[in-house]
């Protein structure tokens, strides 16, 4: 029950979905499913995180700053899979904390900014640059 509460809540798909991305040199592009509309975005940053922090901003207009991160494997070997932890925080100043998981280090990592955004667009913080 423990399990099924928490996939419910950090793991459900809500109006953002990441559908692919690719990093090319310096520049992170990602391909995302937003309120049903697909969306290339592209941003770049010290690191892949930091640049889809970036895309995010500057493809869909998302007010967001990652204030906190941890990951690690789930099982062993090679093959085990990986989980990322966020905290974000909001264009309000709200917190808001993501999960994400993925055979993919840097997937599981996109995976939980995205289930953060997802939380808070579901609890109505502010996460949307006005118009």
């Amino acid at each position: 029950e423990v399990l099924a509460a928490f996939a419910r809540e950090y793991l459900q798909e809500g109006t953002l979905a990441l559908l692919e991305h690719e990093e090319v040199g310096d520049e992170l592009r990602a391909v995302m499913l937003d309120e049903g509309e697909k969306r290339r975005i592209a941003g770049r940053g010290k690191g892949p995180l930091e640049a889809f922090v970036n895309a995010l901003r500057e493809g869909l207009g998302l007010e967001l700053h990652v204030a906190d991160y941890a990951e690690h494997a789930l099982g062993e070997g090679e093959d085990a899979a990986a989980v990322a932890y966020v905290e974000v925080v909001t264009g309000s100043g709200a917190s808001v904390f993501g999960v994400g998981r993925s055979p993919s280090l840097l997937t599981a990592s996109f995976e939980a900014v995205v289930s953060a955004l997802n939380r808070a667009l579901r609890r109505g913080d502010r996460v949307r640059r006005a118009a």
